[in-house]
């Protein structure tokens, strides 16, 4: 293993895919994201800016269902906060249903006026442990001509589709709950689908008619990069692993020793010239996200990390996931449980599943909201208490 490269300084950021803005509250976080979603819902000028098309008068026709989407998913929001747990996943999944459609409309406005269909299932499933059962997961256009919520969900987080038919189970999309996960390891032994990294731009300037900069990045459990020799390759493809020295890790990170032993570090096999007109961080985060692609998680939280890489779905499916869109399939499938076997949910309530559960439902919202907005509004917000 090489040591990193000579430098004479570091800039750090969190990474993200837009325009990043950080708002400090003194109401709930979840507060926080409805008044920013529900503005684009009352203002016509400004909700229908942020549809995504050039055309006038698509936006104009497609957002009175946007923003009758969002008003409905509020709706059922509010109502969810009000029922026990036996019932409140049904409703904090329509409210989930209702945001999806509106993000649909959004970013594919000629749907303003289509039907659409859930997209998942979960009733085949019969396995008595939750972590076993599958929620059945459909792509494309209905027989009928309705169109897919999920698959269509799917597509504008990802600009990828899953295969026609897939079955996913429940206790794999847990692992990329990060609120939860804590509570899945200890119920399940099953190990977080995700790994978090801290991110800097490494700059030198000994030379300064030929300074260069370039990423870094300090990845906790990178061991789980392994299992998929796909997403691994193509990660290491662009970045060499590099041995920092402790003091170097704790100036530029914050890492001190307990944790410098189990942080990985990689730098860009690339360097890039350095100047005043060139556009450092958009330059060094465009090269991260050719490495990791639609893996990448921005930072939502208020931890100290930078942002978060969710594994593939499996290493013979070495399709995104991540963890609103696995909130979103979890909740379904409870959702189904409260509609069509509420024997069985009262059975998991006095089982180890019922911890991860109530974690889940308590925090599903928050988290789920993080993960949505930013498909609405076009900017990764990170709301945090005051």
């Amino acid at each position: 293993m090489n040591s990193e490269r000579q430098s004479t300084g570091f800039l750090r950021d969190k990474l993200s895919y837009r325009v990043k803005e950080e708002l400090r509250t003194i109401n709930d976080v979840e507060s926080e994201y409805w008044t920013l979603l529900l503005y684009y819902a009352n203002v016509r000028e400004k909700g229908q800016a942020i549809i995504k098309s050039p055309n006038a008068r698509l936006r104009s026709n497609a957002w009175p269902a946007m923003s009758a989407f969002l008003k409905q998913a509020k709706t059922y929001y509010d109502s969810a906060h009000n029922l026990h747990h036996r019932a409140a996943s049904l409703n904090f999944y329509y409210c989930f249903l209702n945001l999806a459609k509106a993000t649909i409309i959004c970013n594919r406005p000629e749907l303003y006026n289509k039907v659409f269909v859930h997209g998942l299932s979960g009733r085949h499933s019969t396995h008595s442990n939750l972590f076993d059962r599958t929620s059945k997961v459909f792509t494309g256009v209905t027989n009928t001509g309705d169109y897919n919520a999920f698959d269509l969900l799917y597509n504008v987080m990802f600009e990828t589709n899953l295969p026609r038919t897939v079955f996913l189970p429940i206790g794999t999309l847990m692992r990329y709950i990060s609120e939860a996960s804590y509570q899945n390891m200890k119920a399940s032994s099953n190990r977080p689908k995700f790994v978090t990294g801290l991110y800097a731009i490494i700059v030198d300037s000994e030379n300064k008619e030929e300074a260069t900069f370039w990423p870094q990045l300090a990845l906790k459990s990178f061991a789980s990069f392994h299992e998929y020799p796909t997403f691994r390759d193509n990660f290491l493809s662009k970045f060499e692993q590099v041995s920092v020295e402790a003091n170097k890790a704790r100036e530029v990170y914050g890492i001190y020793a307990e944790e410098h032993g189990y942080t990985t570090y990689f730098q860009s096999k690339e360097v890039f010239p350095d100047s005043p007109y060139a556009n450092v961080y958009f330059t060094a985060s465009e090269y991260i996200k050719t490495a990791l692609g639609n893996h990448l998680q921005p930072q939502y939280y208020a931890d100290n990390n930078d942002f978060y890489i969710n594994l593939p779905l499996r290493r013979t499916l070495q399709k995104p996931m991540n963890e609103c869109l696995a909130i979103y399939i979890v909740i379904h499938h409870l959702s189904e449980l409260v509609r069509y076997q509420p024997y069985y949910l009262e059975k998991l309530l006095t089982s180890k599943e019922a911890w991860v559960l109530d974690s889940i439902i308590d925090t599903c919202a928050s988290m789920f909201m993080r993960g949505i907005t930013p498909l609405i509004t076009n900017i990764d917000y990170r709301v945090t208490p005051r």
